[in-house]
């Protein structure tokens, strides 16, 4: 005869005082006593075996009659532990002892389902061994509705269990744990990027590993899950490397630096640059004679040669990339690799970065690119004669605000500085994860005298046309075999005409067609960018309007969103979110203020605003335009006069009207930056001149 005792497990408090006895008071850090609790869950004689694992391992030593912390504190199953926990498993019968071998491999926590597809054992076989296991107290039900899920007592039977299996059969149930994965969650198969790539890593798969791993690490960096994009990054670098596949292992060393600058993990991104520039090896391209014209239309064309000064306008910017190279490449990810510059390096407080320029970089009249050509370059932007749109956000420079608000005048004030020929350093005043991507920004590279240093050289620039010639001398790594490009401006009805007739081979932007015209007239193809634009109703600077917040909760409250789906492109979406885009981390949806005539009007009565509500766009006005104002107009009773203007008379909106329709395209993935360049005061893109947080 005997009584059986169910025991409850110690809870956070006692399991702590447990440890604290233990090490007789030694000062383990929060992390090492919340990952001995969490492994021991609450079992007094694991707590225990696992102290006297760290302390056989040397982890907390004793020494002068006091205990010290030092080493790795990695936690694994102590043999006295492991000894117990094995002579279980032997006891149980052999279909029990498969089951739970078969759910190790699926984690601490599995389902009746998945189980049954790894064991490959039929269902009510599986279904008494997990009355026995929860009888036996080495499992316990987790939840049973919606779907039932079962969880190991303690991960040090889930880890024993695993350990018990010989390689043959734990590589089998791995991969019928991935194939199970994979058929059954086709439609939300992301949710499990990360669970395949494991199995298949474990079942020593490691194309299908490769696969699922990317997979996971775009989908986390996509959520902005920084530290498990990075897990999944460094997890698939050995993969890659094991290939063979070695420029491959380079590009993603550059992305996992990429995301660790991002997670301010500026030591190790470090670390990582260097693996990076060491085996960084681009494949010399032999292109094609370049002897093909591109031709491109539409209702604007590039204007500012100057990045510095017209890049915040899309259509300059697409000039600028073709005569311009930066120091730092963006590739998709995003990700950054050497242009200009061979290598760079941060310091481990993030506030210094030193870049070594490449020894062969030439502008395009064939002048060596010295450090000294940064320096200016920063400098000039700075001026503050300049207006340049780029000053407000190299505000993160030391003595840049004070420089760009005229407390100092001496350049050399300034964080940036040239250490010798070829290395450029810039010092920050305060930690700033995207200024990585302020050195990939065209503008960053520009000489007094206009030369630049791109593929393409500018041979004529005209109100109506544009073109561009491919410079004979760039030597830097460029593929194709386009010789010139050509813009021509063109309105919209004689765009779609040149379109059909072959005459001309891209429309610049798509919006000058919006969805009257289909690749199936034209057999051509869309090529859509990420979300990360936002389009909005900037307000006039005037005094009258900036300070009326009711004329402004009056059109907000007017703006029916419906009216606008019929006008987007299949690449946008009508914003219900905040101001950042949804490609951009920051996003938050529907935060918008909500559709309501009736309160409108009511904001409208209390406004100072009286008269027709005047709206300027650019020439020919957009097409959201017109139901946007048709709304207002209905709404609140007033005439809304639509006024269009050159792009390049935009900046001076508020002479004309009270209200404008304009975007914004972000140039680096923080949100930060975003908004800092839409609403800090003095930045030429603050379209408002906002002054308070009103």
């Amino acid at each position: 005869m005997f009584d059986e005792i169910s025991l409850v497990a110690l809870d956070t408090s006692a399991g702590a005082a447990l440890v604290e006895a233990l090490v007789e008071g030694a000062p383990l850090s929060d992390e090492l006593r919340e990952r001995l609790l969490a492994y021991a869950a609450g079992n007094p004689f694991y707590l225990e075996e696992l102290v006297r694992s760290l302390v056989d391992r040397g982890v907390i030593q004793r020494e002068e009659g006091a205990w010290r912390v030092s080493g790795d504190g990695a936690l694994s199953v102590p043999s006295t532990i492991e000894g117990v926990l094995l002579a279980r498993m032997d006891r149980l019968e052999p279909a029990w002892r498969e089951v739970v071998t078969a759910a190790s491999v699926l984690g601490r926590s599995f389902g009746p389902q998945e189980l049954q597809a790894v064991s490959e054992l039929d269902a009510d076989v599986v279904r008494e061994a997990m009355h026995h296991l929860l009888r036996l107290d080495l499992i316990r039900e987790e939840r049973r509705w919606p779907d039932p899920s079962y969880r190991f007592k303690h991960a040090l039977i889930q880890e024993t269990a695993y350990r018990t299996l010989v390689a043959t059969r734990r590589t089998a149930l791995h991969r019928r744990a991935a194939h199970w994965f994979e058929s059954g969650h086709e439609e939300n198969l992301q949710r499990f990027y990360g669970l395949l790539a494991h199995h298949y890593q474990a079942a020593d798969d490691a194309v299908q590993a490769t696969h699922y791993l990317r997979l996971a690490a775009e989908h986390a960096r996509d959520e902005w899950a920084l530290d498990e994009a990075i897990e999944h990054y460094a997890d698939l670098v050995p993969l890659l490397e094991a290939a063979g596949r070695t420029q491959e292992t380079a590009e993603l060393l550059f992305q996992l630096a990429t995301m660790l600058h991002l997670a301010m993990r500026y030591r190790e991104a470090n670390e990582v640059w260097q693996r990076a520039f060491r085996a960084w090896r681009p494949a010399p391209e032999t292109p094609a004679v370049p002897t093909a014209t591109v031709r491109m239309a539409g209702h604007q064309i590039p204007w500012v040669t100057d990045p510095a000064m017209g890049g915040e306008w899309v259509v300059n910017n697409r000039l600028h990339i073709q005569t311009y190279r930066p120091l730092l490449e963006q590739r998709p990810g995003p990700n950054l690799v050497p242009g200009v510059a061979e290598s760079w390096s941060v310091s481990d407080d993030g506030l210094v970065y030193q870049v070594r320029l490449r020894a062969d970089a030439t502008w395009n009249d064939g002048r060596p690119i010295a450090a000294q050509d940064v320096v200016w370059t920063y400098r000039h932007v700075l001026d503050p004669a300049q207006t340049s749109y780029v000053a407000s956000h190299l505000s993160i420079l030391v003595g840049a605000d004070d420089y760009l608000a005229g407390r100092i005048q001496d350049p050399e004030a300034l964080g940036v500085r040239a250490v010798d020929e070829r290395t450029v350093e810039f010092r920050l005043s305060v930690p700033t994860p995207h200024f990585i991507f302020v050195l990939s920004w065209l503008c960053s590279l520009l000489r007094p005298d206009g030369v630049a240093n791109g593929p393409f050289t500018i041979t004529s620039i005209d109100p109506d046309r544009v073109v561009l010639d491919r410079d004979p001398r760039f030597q830097a790594r460029r593929g194709g075999n386009v010789a010139r490009i050509e813009w021509v401006k063109a309105s919209r009805n004689d765009v779609m005409e040149q379109l059909r007739a072959g005459a001309i081979d891209v429309v610049d932007n798509l919006t000058v067609v919006g969805q009257r015209l289909s690749t199936d007239e034209v057999h051509g193809a869309y090529v859509m960018g990420a979300p990360v634009q936002t389009t909005y109703a900037a307000f006039s600077s005037d005094e009258r309007w900036s300070t009326d917040v009711f004329f402004r909760r009056a059109l907000a409250c007017a703006t029916d969103r419906k009216v606008l789906e019929q006008v987007v492109l299949p690449n946008q979406t009508v914003a219900t979110g905040g101001l950042v885009p949804p490609g951009l981390p920051g996003h938050t949806p529907d935060i918008a203020v909500r559709f309501d005539p009736q309160k409108a009007r009511r904001w409208l009565a209390e406004s100072s605003h009286r008269g027709p509500i005047v709206i300027v766009v650019v020439d020919p006005p957009p097409a959201h335009c017109v139901p946007l104002a048709a709304a207002w107009m209905d709404v609140l009773g007033r005439d809304v006069e639509t006024v269009a203007k050159p792009i390049a008379e935009m900046r001076r909106f508020a002479q004309y009207a009270h209200v404008t329709l304009t975007h914004w395209l972000a140039h680096g993935p923080d949100p930060g930056y975003f908004l800092r360049g839409l609403l800090r005061t003095g930045s030429r893109s603050n379209n408002c001149t906002r002054r308070s947080t009103r």
